[in-house]
C-alpha cells in the first residue's frame, strides 16, 4: 500500500530559558529587573511568561511601596489649616462682639409712623391760586 516518506530528523537548537528565584528577584534592584525584562543582562536566554509576570509585579509592588509616602506638605498643610481656623473664628467673634448694640437703634412702631417734626406754618409755600401781600 501507500507508505509515508520519511523525513531527516531535525536537531532544534537547546532554547535557554531565564530562571530566578522569588527571593532572587527581591534581592535585585530596580534596574536589573528592567535589564532582565529587556534581554539586556547577563541572564541569557528567554525569560518565559510568569517570570515576566513576577517581575512586573514586583517592580509594581516597590513603585507602590514609594508612592504610599504622604507627600512632605501634607503636615504642614494640616497645621496651617487649622491656625487658620482658628483665627477665622476669632476675627468673626471679634466683629460680632464689635457690632453696636440693635436694642436702643429699634424704635417702637408709633415711633417710625410719626414723623420726628413738623415744618413751621411759614416756610410753607402758598397756595397757587392766592397771592401775597
Amino acid at each position: 500500500m501507500f507508505e509515508a516518506p520519511r523525513f531527516p530528523s531535525i536537531d532544534f537548537p537547546q532554547i535557554e530559558v531565564v530562571e530566578l528565584t522569588v527571593a532572587e528577584i527581591k534581592a535585585m534592584s530596580d534596574a536589573e529587573l528592567l535589564s532582565v525584562l529587556s534581554g539586556e543582562s547577563e541572564h541569557e536566554g528567554i525569560v518565559p511568561q510568569p517570570l515576566q509576570q513576577l517581575i512586573t509585579a514586583e517592580l509594581l509592588a516597590r513603585t507602590l511601596a514609594k508612592n504610599a509616602k504622604p507627600h512632605w506638605s501634607v503636615v504642614p498643610s494640616f497645621w496651617l489649616l487649622v491656625a487658620a481656623t482658628l483665627l477665622a473664628f476669632v476675627a468673626a467673634v471679634a466683629a460680632i462682639l464689635a457690632l453696636p448694640s440693635t436694642s436702643a437703634a429699634v424704635r417702637s412702631p408709633a415711633q417710625q409712623s410719626a414723623p420726628a417734626s413738623l415744618p413751621p406754618e411759614s416756610t410753607k409755600p402758598a397756595p397757587s391760586g392766592q397771592n401775597a401781600p
